[in-house]
């Protein structure tokens, strides 16, 4: 009896994990976003980046949302690191190009004489219904001094129309949203 039924598990098991469809990864692919001053490479400030972002942006599941009140996680298809990751690993790549900064640290600490970069990552996901459907990111940012003055704020937010509804074409079209993003992010860090 239990020799059975230990079978019968065995059998089942073997038929869920089969079926099972395969996880997706995803990953972006972000061009050069470098806006290199090859005036002053004096690199004398450093920058802390701090992120906060919502649980569901801090976890590789792919999301999107299905209406204004409602997200779904996708079980099967993820990101290669997860979306506050990524934001933040682009953005400290492209001001630490610009040549204004010796450091550029992503760590929630912040060191003395440091400027301070505060991204509140909002979304990061597939929007629409229809035939329209758009890839979005929206986050707050806003940059602190070294003697703590808030020197800069800002809201940004882009979208971009997928070519459909799959999430390569959301990986394609993220991709030219954050790059923008993060061109509009160093321009406004290095103004100041």
């Amino acid at each position: 009896m239990m020799r059975g039924m230990f079978i019968m598990v065995s059998v089942l098991v073997s038929l869920t994990a089969c079926s099972m469809p395969e996880t997706k990864i995803y990953s972006l692919a972000l061009p050069d976003t470098a806006m290199i001053d090859t005036t002053t490479q004096d690199r004398k400030a450093s920058l802390a980046i701090i992120m906060d972002a919502p649980r569901h942006l801090s976890q590789s599941y792919i999301v999107y949302r299905r209406s204004p009140y409602q997200l779904q996680i996708s079980r099967y298809a993820k990101w290669e690191s997860p979306p506050d990751e990524m934001v933040k690993k682009a953005i400290q790549g492209s001001l630490y190009d610009t040549g204004k900064f010796h450091d550029v640290s992503t760590s929630s600490l912040r060191s003395e004489g440091s400027y301070v970069l505060e991204i509140n990552l909002k979304r990061f996901e597939r929007t629409g219904d229809g035939n329209d459907v758009f890839g979005e990111l929206a986050f707050d940012m806003k940059l602190v001094s070294s003697d703590n003055r808030e020197l800069s704020h800002a809201v940004i937010t882009k979208q971009v129309k997928l070519e459909n509804r799959d999430f390569q074409s959301l990986a394609k079209g993220l991709s030219v949203v954050l790059a923008e993003a993060v061109r509009e992010v160093t321009a406004k860090v290095i103004a100041h």
